[in-house]
């Protein structure tokens, strides 16, 4: 029939349009499923000689932080993460380092074969062996379980105001704190970056960003805590506004990071 070809084709292009109407409808439901995420806090922290050397970059999930405006309207923000009991790898101490030879030694004079010769005090030895390079093999590392514990504080020095403010990622308006707490030692990194977040809808939550930020050894009670030196730190932050939530954190800032240098 002459109209049977106009039929057919009349029913692919059916098919290929529900075909494309699925295709929009399941393109829609994953931009809608991504774009309502929840934002978190994802603080990355990267060393400038660690960045040199290529080492892997350092990044830290804060839980969501707190804000507030101080009496001269600068927005501050903190976040903290409470102490957490984790294991790490440390230098061992010269104690440490005997007892381990003494063990290694003990163990070496139960395992070994040693041939005497009869009516004489010489030992076998094997004169081709190449020399014990023991002395050069570094300090050995030993595990420790210790509390470590971070806070952050940002002072928005001014506020970039969208279609106002000329505003680019070298520009610094923020002061910037970072501490770090590994058991009994403390450090403590100050310095400035360009930060910015918008209020959300519920008039209680702000989402921003730490575009860039470097930041300096402001002290320490040991170095071995202070061993990101120079760095730089960027991501996204969440906060929610709350007094009492800031002033806990800058009050313990104060109380145990200040003078550090001089607790060593």
């Amino acid at each position: 029939m002459p109209g049977a070809p106009a039929l057919k084709g009349l029913g692919d292009y059916h098919s290929i349009a529900r075909i494309m109407v699925t295709t929009l409808l399941i393109t829609t439901i994953c931009l809608l499923t991504v774009g309502c995420e929840k934002p978190t806090t994802q603080i990355e922290i990267v060393s400038f000689e660690q960045e040199r050397l290529g080492a892997e970059q350092f990044v830290e999930s804060f839980p969501d932080g707190s804000y507030t405006r101080d009496a001269y309207k600068n927005v501050n923000i903190t976040f903290e993460i409470p102490p957490t009991l984790v294991t790490v790898e440390r230098p061992a101490t010269p104690a440490e380092r005997a007892a381990m030879s003494s063990t290694n030694e003990n163990d070496s004079e139960a395992t070994d074969e040693v041939v005497v010769r009869a009516n004489t005090s010489m030992v076998e030895t094997n004169d081709d062996a190449p020399p014990s390079d023991d002395a050069n093999d570094g300090i050995p590392m030993v595990d420790e379980q210790v509390y470590i514990a971070q806070m952050l504080h940002i002072e928005m020095l001014w506020q970039p105001r969208p279609g106002k403010t000329y505003a680019e990622r070298t520009q610094t308006d923020a002061g910037i704190s970072y501490c770090l707490q590994r058991g009994g030692d403390r450090a403590r990194y100050e310095g400035a970056g360009f930060v910015y977040f918008k209020l959300e809808d519920d008039g209680r939550t702000i989402v921003g960003e730490i575009e860039s930020a470097t930041l300096y050894p402001a002290g320490a009670t040991d170095d071995s805590v202070a061993v990101l030196g120079p760095c730089r730190i960027r991501g996204p932050f969440v906060a929610t506004l709350s007094a009492n939530g800031v002033m806990s954190v800058k009050r313990r800032i104060r109380s145990e990071f200040t003078g550090l240098d001089e607790q060593r």
